[in-house]
């Protein structure tokens, strides 16, 4: 019985050993994030006016990488899912040192409590989490409130009314660009994955930078008359593959809008 005391206290001394250890790292970790967040200071621009333009402090790309890495690089029977949600709370602990960080959530007529707790999985808990009831009005939230990206739900091409021609309405009217998709959520999912989460977007106010494994989000305009398959057809042929995800008529303008999905980094220009 003494024995086996013994070992256990010796092996709780270990695990009090790597805890301060990791501690220690995170510390460390921490002050080299706000040297990061210095040097972004110090690289930013003026505005014509000499007022500073906001930007974001998250970095998508960034995130993706760090993500695909520790990915990349887990063994052991401790679940990924649980080193993925360690990091992001640390993700965005560090992007909430940089700059404000603020949640828009928009869920639809969706399940609200599942996008609540996706949002919290992916934002992290201490992020402010806003409510709206309109996509309308949590994408002129990210166009307007500085710090503040937004959570919609993943399109569905058999919504009746999609929230996704609403990016087009603030388009050009921020000098950061308007609303657009950055990344998808959630960041981690597969047969490994515990939690079971709703699939959405982020949409934020700024260019996505290309990772090496991107997938691109695009709306283009066509007559009521086209076959949005055929047009999906031509970009086939010209060697970029796409996917509908959804499909806006809208009979006043005699236009309709479609959504595309391609897995290729498609930058503005």
């Amino acid at each position: 019985m003494y024995e086996e005391t013994a070992r256990l206290d010796a092996l709780r001394q270990q695990i009090d050993e790597i805890d301060d250890q990791i501690h220690d790292l995170l510390i460390r970790r921490t002050e080299i994030v706000h040297g990061v967040a210095k040097v972004k200071n110090d690289k930013a621009e003026l505005d014509q006016g000499g007022v500073l333009v906001p930007s974001l402090a998250m970095r998508p790309a960034r995130e993706a990488d760090i993500m695909r890495r520790l990915h990349g690089r887990h063994q052991g029977e401790l679940p990924f899912h649980v080193i993925a949600q360690l990091w992001r709370e640390l993700i965005n602990a560090k992007t909430r040192l940089q700059g404000p960080l603020d949640v828009a959530l928009f869920h639809g007529k969706l399940e609200h409590a599942g996008f609540r707790d996706l949002v919290r999985a992916s934002y992290g808990q201490a992020t402010p989490l806003h409510i709206f009831d309109s996509a309308c009005k949590a994408l002129d939230a990210v166009l307007t409130a500085r710090g503040m990206i937004g959570v919609l739900p993943f399109p569905q091409i058999d919504e009746e009314q999609p929230w996704w021609p609403d990016l087009l309405s603030f388009d050009g009217v921020n000098p950061l660009g308007g609303p657009r998709i950055v990344a998808r959520l959630p960041f981690v999912f597969g047969a490994d994955v515990t939690p079971v989460y709703p699939e959405a977007v982020t949409i934020a106010c700024m260019d996505q930078e290309p990772t090496g494994n991107d997938t691109s989000f695009f709306i283009v305009g066509t007559g009521l008359d086209a076959v949005p398959q055929a047009f999906q057809g031509k970009t086939n042929r010209v060697g970029l593959p796409t996917d509908i995800l959804g499909i806006h008529k809208n009979k006043e303008s005699k236009r309709q809008l479609i959504l595309l999905q391609m897995n290729e980094y498609v930058g503005k220009d």
